[in-house]
This record gives C-alpha cells, structure tokens and sequence, in this order.
C-alpha cells in the first residue's frame, strides 16, 4: 500500500485522476530536459547532480538538446544548465516539465507532475523505497526508478540520514538512464564505480 493509498484509506476520499491547469512559461528552447535539484528534506538532497550533468551535457549537445533547472531560488546553480530556478510558479513548471522531454531529479512533486503529463522521467529514491512514493499516474515505462542501495535492504525512513543513502548511486548510472530514455547511445555503462566521495 502505497502513501496515496493510505490517505485514501483514512479519509475516506476515492483516489482520482489529478489535474494543474499549466501557465505558460517562456522557454526559449525547441528541444529540452529539466529537473529540480532542491528538496527540504536533507535525505533527498543528491550531491553528485554536477557530475550527472558533466556526463550527459556533450551527448545532448549533439542532439541540440538543452538542460534546463527548475525549482527554489535558493536551491544551488549548475554549469551547462540554462536556470528558471525561482522564476517559475507551481503551474508554470508544471509547463516547462510538460514541454519538456524529460524530467530527472530526486522523488519529489516535480516528479509527480512529470507523471501526471506522462512525461519520460528518471527519478532518485533516498529514505523511502521507490514502490512506496512513486507516481501513480501515467505509464509506467517511462519511468525510471532508481533507488539507493539500503543497508540490510531496509529503508531508514530517517529524512536527515548521514550518511545519506542517496549518494551511494552512482552517477555513471543516473546519466545512462536519462540517455537511454532518451535513445541516444553511450557508453556509460562500460564504466565501474569503485568509490564515490
């Protein structure tokens, strides 16, 4: 039973279909991908988002295809990415995500809204296990789930985990799944983490 699931159960209310009437935002790109690095939560906070981006900036360049952050004015800056970050409202990046190719990022409401559009999306799974929060709506196969490895395969359910489990996947491993959602080649998966931090 996932959380949607148990609120449901306890208020009563039947689970239907969501809907934001989406804002236009001015994205001055034909072709692009946007995620959301931020999140109050500490636990969901990945720290190798710049190493993420480094890895998939040439091959989506190649396609003329753009980076673009979205989120929380305070949240942190990336090179290589074109910023709406503070720019945007709820509804108007509800639009940047459904005109965008795909969505990555930490589970959070961004990652909803990349479902309810049926929008490609990978996301990261920190403190919660993945079948717990994820989207309901849309299909699943454009989905990418990727949860951190738990110690004795149990989530810790802590939001301020240290370390934080999150980091422990890898970003060799987040940038080929975006390419691959994207059907673009790579050889990523050639690569070995060893250590990361």
């Amino acid at each position: 039973m996932n959380k949607l699931e148990r609120y449901s159960l306890h208020s009563g209310l039947k689970i239907s279909e969501p809907f934001v009437n989406d804002c236009f935002f001015p994205v001055t790109h034909d072709k692009y991908i946007c995620f959301a690095s931020e999140g109050k939560i500490t636990s969901k906070k990945y720290d190798y988002w710049q190493d993420v981006i480094d890895l998939i900036y040439e091959p989506l360049l190649e396609e003329g295809i753009k980076i673009v952050q979205i989120g929380k004015e305070d949240s942190r800056q990336y090179d290589k990415v074109y910023s709406a970050r503070g720019l945007a409202s709820f509804n108007q990046e509800s639009y940047i995500i459904n005109k965008s190719l795909l969505y990555f990022g930490s589970d959070g409401y961004h990652a909803h809204l990349s479902a309810l559009h049926d929008v490609l999306s990978v996301c990261l799974y920190s403190h919660e296990n993945s079948s717990w929060s994820k989207p309901m709506w849309g299909d699943d196969s454009k989905k990418v789930l990727i949860d951190s490895p738990k110690n004795n395969k149990y989530a810790s359910l802590n939001l301020n985990e240290n370390p934080k489990s999150i980091n422990k996947i890898s970003p060799f491993k987040v940038a080929e799944n975006i390419l691959n959602s994207l059907n673009i080649k790579n050889d990523l998966s050639e690569f070995d983490v060893v250590h990361i931090g």
